[in-house]
């Protein structure tokens, strides 16, 4: 899907409009883009790990897909992370201004940017939130994108 620029611009925007929740146990943690979050650097060190991304599996690269859909592939995510050994958390990723739905996601913990970028891409995300200890969230556009 290729977006004209307004299209990726508004989109890119309400992706920073987003808070990105992951529910631990304990607290649920909040995520900005482009801000430090002081609880995930605890859970972080916490785990012995200095970095983490934020993915979802749902509504591929912005298009809204049925609940059945959209469940399925999150259920696909979630085995793909768990081959690949990773602790996660499960989440909501949610539009500040709820002018769209709550999309289940996931805080995982100890993965590479570059290796959260392509599981952004394997399932069809236009972009990811990743991190590491002491630093910002950064918004990153998956390209190459399939879905």
């Amino acid at each position: 899907m290729k977006l004209v620029n307004t299209e990726r611009t508004t989109l890119w925007d309400a992706y920073r409009r987003t808070t990105y929740v992951a529910h631990t146990g304990k607290d649920d943690i909040r995520i900005n883009p482009d801000c430090l979050s002081s609880e995930l650097d605890v859970l972080l060190n916490e785990r012995g790990v200095c970095e983490w991304a934020y993915v979802t599996a749902y509504n591929p690269q912005s298009r809204r897909l049925s609940e059945n859909d959209n469940a399925k592939r999150q259920l696909e995510l979630i085995k793909a992370v768990r081959n690949r050994g990773l602790t996660f958390f499960e989440g909501d990723a949610v539009a500040d201004d709820g002018a769209w739905p709550a999309e289940p996601s996931l805080l995982i913990l100890g993965i590479r940017s570059d290796d959260a970028l392509a599981l952004g891409r394997q399932f069809g995300q236009l972009a990811v939130v990743v991190g590491r200890t002491g630093e910002p969230a950064r918004l990153v556009v998956c390209s190459g994108v399939r879905s």
